[in-house]
């Protein structure tokens, strides 16, 4: 009798086992539960597939759709001048974009300028290029500046980092004085993630 009563309770153990985890599933997918995943930037739902003008870069060669869905994408907008929050963005997504290691290859950081810029900025603008010297500057962007307009920000005057991913679609921005490391955190994520890029 002791035998049976072992070999019943080893059943109904073996049964919980294997449906509790079921059991849970359901009870967590019925009260819609989702794991608490958080990424650091507004992330775009959902993301805004990008058309992409040929634009010239700022030394005269041609940017076109194809050299944006060869990676990621850092991008950074303004109206037409550099101020030092230009300036601060500029630093932090070089030293981002440094900190990611072997996944440095990934991503790309670009500069749009939504308007022409002025003659009396433009030694400004070449000092930024010789600081930045992989820093991809495309001037008279306004056509593409405009479709990373937010509803609450617009692009050329709201200091704000985007990122593109290499399918060409907008996924997430980031305010100014965002923080880097966080901004990294989701670098990281994305590119651990992802298989395109």
């Amino acid at each position: 009798m002791s035998e049976q009563r072992k070999g019943r309770f080893m059943l109904v153990m073996l049964v919980l086992v294997f449906a509790l985890p079921v059991l849970g599933v359901v009870i967590l997918h019925s009260a819609d539960w989702r794991p608490g995943g958080k990424s650091h930037g507004e992330l775009m739902q959902p993301s805004r597939a990008l058309d992409f003008p040929l634009l010239n870069t700022a030394g005269n060669k041609p940017f076109t759709a194809p050299d944006w869905h060869r990676k990621w994408h850092m991008v950074y907008i303004t109206a037409a001048t550099c101020d030092q929050n230009c300036r601060d963005a500029l630093h932090t997504m070089r030293q981002l974009h440094a900190s990611l290691a072997k996944e440095i290859d990934r991503i790309e950081r670009v500069w749009l300028i939504a308007g022409a810029v002025p003659t009396d900025q433009v030694s400004q603008l070449r000092q930024v290029q010789r600081d930045y010297p992989d820093l991809i500057v495309l001037p008279d962007a306004a056509a593409l500046t405009t479709q990373f307009n937010l509803s609450h920000s617009q692009a050329a005057s709201g200091e704000r980092v985007y990122l593109v991913d290499p399918m060409g679609h907008l996924m997430m921005s980031y305010p100014r004085g965002a923080d880097p490391y966080g901004m990294r955190k989701d670098l990281v994520r994305v590119l651990t993630y992802s298989w395109t890029g």
